[in-house]
Parts: structure tokens; sequence; C-alpha cells
């Protein structure tokens, strides 16, 4: 843990600040893109009579679809070119 401090101690020194805000954004994004499969999973554990309707998965993967355009956009950046320049 201390070794992990210190590595942080150091990123947080060196790192522009956009830079550490747009990293706290994308990994948002990526639990929003594992998020709606664990959600999906959990409702089909429930019983037939409480699981939601079946346009609620159209609306997880959407969500699935949206963050993940933004995150895959962001990956692109950091290794070249993205996808779309905003």
């Amino acid at each position: 843990m201390l070794a992990l401090l210190v590595v942080i101690g150091i990123v947080l020194h060196l790192a522009v600040p956009v830079e550490l805000v747009q990293w706290s954004a994308n990994m948002s994004n990526l639990g929003a893109l594992i998020y709606p499969f664990l959600l999906m999973y959990l409702n089909s554990r429930l019983p037939k009579a409480a699981r939601p309707r079946w346009w609620h998965y159209v609306i997880l993967v959407l969500n699935f679809l949206f963050f993940g355009f933004f995150f895959v956009n962001f990956i692109a950046d950091f290794l070249g070119e993205p996808l779309v320049t905003f």
C-alpha cells in the first residue's frame, strides 16, 4: 500500500490536471460498460414476476453503446488518432 501511495503521489505531481480528469471520467465510463451486463445477469436471476420487461434490456444495451463510444474514442485518442474530435 505504501508503494501504491508513493506512485499515486508522483503521478499527481507530474501529470497535467486535465489529463487526470480525463482518465478519471473514462474510468467511470469503463464502469458504465460493465454495469449493464451485471444488471442484466442479476435481473435474470429474479423470479419471473419480478423480472423487467424486454425494453429494459434494450435500454441497458443502448447505455453500453453510448458510454462505450466515448470510452473507445478516449482510448483511440490516447493511442493515436481519435475516432471523433470534439
